[in-house]
């Protein structure tokens, strides 16, 4: 099973901190933890403790696991150590993301604030499939959103990173889109692969909701 869950932050002073999570605890994953709280820039530090903050709650939830140990791949991509349990997460401007198989399959997620000009990105990198998407488009910075959180979604999948700008995906993945006002969150997972999303209610209970295709949430 594959579960999204997107989270907003709402201000520097609601930030969580990393040295209390209940399952990526601090002592297990001091190394880890410690590169996260030393970034520079303060907006992706606090962005990044949210992010795996949020991953660490629906560990907590969503699986039986009592404590979670982080590692980094060969290409620098984040996973849990001997457990059959795959993850990715992400951040943009005021948001968090974060996707969960617990099955232990490849996921990939990214997540924009729609409203970036892209043009000369799409023309510069893309290929003739996402120029024409782009050109096509009434709304190009929607388009932009899509065609872009597409790509770092798959590259995420992959593990392999941004190694082209192809958009030719195989038939072998799918991808959900999640759109909330000018948030736009794009999940790569396997095609045979059942999405939900999963958020808490302010009363702490679970909501889970079927998701199939483009949804507002």
């Amino acid at each position: 099973m594959v579960y999204i869950s997107v989270r907003k932050i709402l201000s520097e002073e609601n930030g969580q901190s990393a040295k209390a999570w209940s399952i990526l605890r601090y002592d297990d994953n001091k190394e880890f933890i410690d590169a996260l709280l030393s970034r520079k820039n303060a907006e992706s530090r606090r962005n990044s403790i949210e992010a795996y903050a949020l991953l660490d709650e629906m560990l907590f939830s969503l699986t039986g696991i009592k404590k979670a140990v982080l590692r980094r791949g060969e290409n620098g991509k984040p996973y849990i150590e001997n457990e059959n349990i795959s993850f990715n997460v992400t951040h943009t401007d005021g948001a968090v993301a974060c996707i969960l198989d617990t099955d232990g399959k490849a996921v990939g997620i990214d997540a924009e604030t729609i409203g970036r000009d892209g043009q000369r990105i799409i023309e510069r990198f893309f290929d003739e499939k996402a120029k024409d998407k782009y050109d096509r488009s009434d709304d190009k910075a929607l388009a932009f959103a899509q065609i872009w959180t597409k790509k770092e979604a798959y590259a995420k999948f992959t593990g392999k990173g941004l190694s082209d700008y192809s958009t030719n995906y195989p038939s072998t993945c799918k991808f959900t889109a999640i759109r909330d006002g000018n948030l736009l969150v794009t999940a790569c997972t396997f095609s045979d692969s059942h999405v939900q999303i999963w958020q808490n209610d302010e009363d702490g209970s679970k909501a889970h909701f079927c998701l199939d295709g483009d949804v507002n949430l």
